[in-house]
């Protein structure tokens, strides 16, 4: 067994008629793992919690429709369930912020993922796209 040194993530070693040498990854390759990894976040983004006066509420994209469409019917349920199966009363006020809270989840999700996802993609470097740092889902 060699002693070999721990390689950066764009390197690799292989071996050649005998000899160990130190390749390198595409920058293609590593950009396609990143932008998996981005969207992996992104759907994990999709099922989360958001606090709302202190409440924990679970934000799905069902549950961001079915509140939706309570504000937009004006017909509100008496109470809603956070994410700990508490009942919330609703009022307008409370549909109105929970629906923002969601629709400002969405927002900020699918800005940092378009930012993510351009600067990998004007990145050419196969040590700077392997360094780039995609949130852990």
């Amino acid at each position: 067994m060699r002693n070999v040194q721990l390689l950066p993530p764009h390197q690799y070693y292989y071996e050649q008629d005998g000899e160990l040498l130190i390749g390198e990854y595409a920058a293609d390759t590593l950009r396609e793992q990143k932008l998996a990894a981005v969207a992996e976040w992104e759907l994990s983004q999709e099922k989360t919690i958001i606090l709302l006066n202190g409440h924990e509420f679970d934000y799905s994209k069902e549950s961001y429709g079915v509140a939706l469409g309570y504000l937009l019917a004006n017909s509100l349920p008496e109470t809603w369930t956070d994410a700990h199966n508490n009942e919330t009363p609703v009022t307008l006020e409370f549909m109105q912020s929970l629906v923002g809270a969601m629709a400002n989840h969405v927002s900020q999700t699918h800005s940092k993922q378009r930012k993510m996802k351009n600067d990998l993609n004007s990145m050419t470097s196969p040590a700077d796209i392997a360094a780039y740092e995609v949130p852990s889902v």
